[in-house]
């Protein structure tokens, strides 16, 4: 049986991770393979009704990988990658917090899991650059489903893959404009939790994975008694599995959560229980909610709530559930493994700046020098607002703006001013690669549909605003950015 990840470690780990200035500049390996990928796409057309087929039919053809996700949300394109294990990494060893060197040195994609994921973009590549339907953006989440719930996200523009692949932009370029990701996947760890109590049980390892996944034998015996009676059978069966259906995860009330799961049982009666009767024959499909609950850092199971009972009579019942647990009658709302929204080029836009800027700035030596800066990954965070307030509204019509946040501020001087923006020659010189990146952003898109673009940092109200025709004047060098922000 596979243990429980504990979450709190590897939130730690995902931040070292996260935090490493160079770790994706060292290791663009993989981002490099997205580049490289889309320069030998196919020339067959792939009908647009048939995408998500294609790709995993190729998939599962060609390199027998047999679990990948399709999805389409109008015109993004999302692929998930289920992995055993993403990075090579001894987990039980940093679990432990022993020595292990340096970790960004550690922290490398696992062989298995890297070729997996490279012939996944490729299969992607293929249909993406070959098909009459209208993709604009693909997403791919490659997860460790198996001990941790890392996932690694890329996302991409199409029409940068065709441009790169026709030369009309460098790989170099084409890699920046990648957005990639490390973040934890919570419902992928509750769920873990629920498939090693089932494939525990189903190996006799009934105390062990009591112990192991959740908070007490003693809560699952007061708690659950009828399940409870369920797992004190399973040493009555031979060849006992659980085929689990179905299992979905949510957020249920404050550090609890609830998993959902549907489950059928086969079983061999033992010689000497094969006259006894059990709750349930062979081959029935069950149904659960587990509560989970918060122990220490990591969620372990708390109550076990089957669906049915069985009557004096030998009849199975479906319980009632008290009415804050009647959530289950939407299963499929739940959230699954893999979701996305669909992207957009102006949230793609201030997403990609980000990401350019977190790098620039946290590997700029005068800007280090200069100012107390924020964790690597909140440096500085693009985001566009639209102005009517409704994300749903969209184009010239709706009209929206580029806010920046700056978390950072001068070592020699907590408070500052409107007029220190203007004049500060550090001040300015930070401002300067920011609007000068914007710009870049800007008209290497030819994107037009904003107003503005405004600057903020930490203790000071009011913000700076420079409009969009002021931005193009900075960016052809017709005006600097203190002229600019002086008209203000």
């Amino acid at each position: 049986m596979i243990k429980e990840t504990h979450e709190g470690a590897f939130l730690l780990l995902l931040g070292r991770i996260t935090g490493m200035k160079a770790f994706f500049t060292k290791h663009h390996y993989l981002i490099s393979v997205a580049c490289i990928l889309v320069l030998a796409s196919c020339s067959p057309t792939y009908h647009r009704d048939y995408i998500e087929d294609s790709i995993k039919k190729i998939c599962q053809d060609e390199y027998g990988i047999t679990d990948v996700v399709i999805k389409l949300k109008g015109n993004t394109l999302g692929v998930y990658l289920p992995l055993d294990q993403l990075f090579s990494l001894d987990y039980e060893k940093f679990l432990r917090g022993e020595a292990m060197g340096d970790l960004e040195s550690l922290v490398q994609f696992h062989p298995d899991a890297l070729t997996k994921v490279e012939d996944v973009l490729f299969s992607t590549s293929r249909v993406i650059l070959s098909t009459d339907r209208k993709i604009d953006f693909y997403l791919m989440n490659a997860t460790d489903t198996l001990v941790t719930g890392i996932q690694f996200t890329i996302v991409g523009n199409v029409l940068d893959m065709k441009r790169v692949r026709f030369w009309d932009i460098p790989r170099s370029e084409y890699r920046k404009r990648l957005i990639h990701d490390l973040s934890i996947n919570r419902a992928v760890l509750w769920k873990r939790n629920v498939i090693d109590l089932f494939e525990g049980v189903s190996q006799g390892m009934v105390s062990d994975v009591l112990q192991e996944c959740c908070v007490s034998a003693a809560s699952i015996t007061t708690l659950s008694p009828y399940f409870n009676q369920q797992l004190i059978e399973s040493y009555k069966k031979d060849e006992l599995t659980y085929e689990i259906m179905d299992i979905r995860a949510k957020p249920f009330r404050e550090k609890e959560v609830l998993v959902y799961a549907k489950v059928r049982e086969t079983y061999t009666p033992k010689p000497e229980f094969s006259y006894e009767k059990f709750h349930f024959e062979s081959g029935f499909v069950g149904e659960y909610l587990f509560i989970l609950t918060v122990v220490g850092m990591e969620y372990k199971i708390l109550q076990v709530i089957p669906f049915y009972i069985i009557n004096d009579d030998g009849t199975v019942k479906r319980i009632d559930f008290p009415n804050e647990l009647k959530i289950y009658k939407d299963l499929e709302e739940w959230p699954d493994d893999f979701d996305f929204d669909e992207i957009f080029l102006e949230e793609f836009l201030a997403e990609q700046i980000t990401k350019r800027l977190q790098a620039d700035i946290g590997l700029d030596r005068h800007i280090n020098d200069k100012f107390i800066l924020g964790k690597p990954n909140e440096i500085i965070t693009c985001s566009y607002e639209n102005i009517l307030g409704d994300p749903a509204i969209r184009g010239k019509d709706a009209g929206g703006y580029f806010s920046f946040y700056l978390a950072m501020r001068l070592k020699e001087k907590l408070f500052i001013t409107v007029n220190d923006l203007k004049q500060n020659e550090d001040l300015l010189y930070l401002l300067e690669m920011v609007a000068r990146e914007f710009a870049y952003v800007m008209n290497a898109y030819s994107f037009k549909d904003y107003t503005h673009m405004e600057l903020h940092l930490p203790l000071l109200n009011q913000g700076l605003i420079v409009t969009k025709e002021d931005i193009q004047k900075f960016y052809k060098n017709k005006a600097s950015l203190e002229e600019l922000l002086n008209k203000t």
